[in-house]
């Protein structure tokens, strides 16, 4: 099996060790069971979504209070119980770390403006603090110029951000590279000769959704469902390491080759 396969015999045996579920070894289970001690080899920050700290955080933000407010509330209120205590760029890493994972625009706007709100506070406390030790009344103004100007580039970077949402777009640099390697995983070469690959792979995303569309070619004596069965441990793999994404695979022999914008083609 790894002569045929090209790989390390000790490769083989680790992965087939490691991975085998119900007695017998499949690609897809053998993934998603890869990403899940992935996962637990991470330690979880403090402020995780299934905690009750990130419950208590998120009703207070729900309230519309500050990152600032809810830290020094919750040290005042639970003095002795460390695990209660939490900064305020813990809170608003925690908020942007989820605007990420969720791709959503509008809990990065949340954010923003919470950030913003802040520095708009700091310009206010320095511009006062600025024209009582100096006595200068112009610094007031210079000071409020600077918070509307970082007001006006917070909004622009949204408004730029909530556009591109509109449009498609092709995934992100970090996404295709996860794709590319779940399919090199798949492909399989005799010296020579391709069994089995993949080609013209096209991704888009469009809003919090992601697509990837591509050709799986595989020798043509294979049946229908052994082909089939095959697409869907890929399919399965992909939306696993990508979540979210919406894989549309078309399957072809390794001998034919799908052309576009060929003469042919515009006939």
């Amino acid at each position: 099996m790894a002569q045929l396969l090209g790989r390390s015999p000790s490769t083989i045996s680790r992965e087939l060790r490691r991975n085998v579920c119900a007695g017998s070894y499949a690609s897809a289970p053998a993934q998603r069971m890869c990403h899940q001690r992935r996962l637990a080899s991470r330690p979880l920050p403090k402020l995780h979504s299934q905690g009750c700290l990130w419950f208590v955080v998120s009703t207070m933000l729900t309230w519309r209070w500050s990152p600032q407010q809810i830290a020094r509330t919750l040290r005042r209120m639970h003095p002795q119980d460390s695990s209660l205590h939490i900064s305020h760029e813990s809170i608003y890493t925690a908020m942007f770390r989820a605007a990420r994972v969720h791709r959503s625009i509008a809990l990065e706007a949340d954010a923003r403006h919470l950030v913003t709100d802040v520095w708009t506070s700091v310009g206010v406390v320095v511009g006062i603090a600025a024209v009582a030790l100096t006595g200068w009344l112009w610094l007031d103004a210079v000071v409020a110029i600077g918070v509307v100007l970082n007001i006006v580039r917070e909004g622009w970077h949204l408004i730029w951000r909530s556009s591109q949402g509109l449009m498609d777009e092709a995934v992100e640099p970090e996404v295709l590279a996860d794709i590319e390697r779940i399919l090199a995983g798949f492909a399989h070469r005799r010296g020579d000769v391709s069994i089995i690959r993949f080609d013209h792979i096209a991704t888009r995303r469009s809003g919090q959704r992601r697509f990837v569309d591509l050709h799986l070619h595989m020798p043509a004596s294979w049946t229908l469902g052994r082909a089939a069965a095959l697409r869907g441990d890929v399919e399965q793999a992909l939306m696993s390491a990508v979540p979210g994404l919406r894989a549309t695979i078309e399957l072809l022999p390794s001998d034919v080759e799908a052309h576009f914008n060929g003469p042919k083609d515009l006939i």
